[in-house]
């Protein structure tokens, strides 16, 4: 079974929160869906993979799905070239075990 995950990068919710987006600069509805704790805890995992790696987080969110055991096609959303390009980046990561256990327990 292929898994699809629609919106797999928390509609940047990652990125934001690792580049220390103030609250109120977030949507509310992407506040709603994805500002809680256990994402706040997970970001700091993100960041250390991405500084280890020399990705972005937005890359390592990615790289996460797609390192899964199931084969994984996530959407991805951009406004930019930017965001597109550093996206891409995720397909040239697979995640190692100890990764993928430490964002599991995040």
């Amino acid at each position: 079974m292929t898994m699809i995950p629609y919106s797999g990068q928390s509609r940047g919710i990652f990125s934001k929160l690792a580049a220390g987006v103030d609250k109120a600069s977030i949507a509310p509805d992407v506040a709603a869906l994805y500002d809680h704790r256990n994402n706040h805890r997970k970001v700091e995992v993100l960041k250390a993979i991405a500084v280890r790696r020399n990705v972005s987080v937005a890359a390592v969110v990615l790289a996460y799905m797609t390192s899964q055991p199931l084969p994984t096609v996530p959407i991805i959303g951009c406004s930019s070239v930017a965001q597109l390009q550093e996206s891409l980046k995720a397909a040239e990561i697979r995640l190692d075990a100890d990764e993928l256990q430490r964002l599991k327990e995040a």
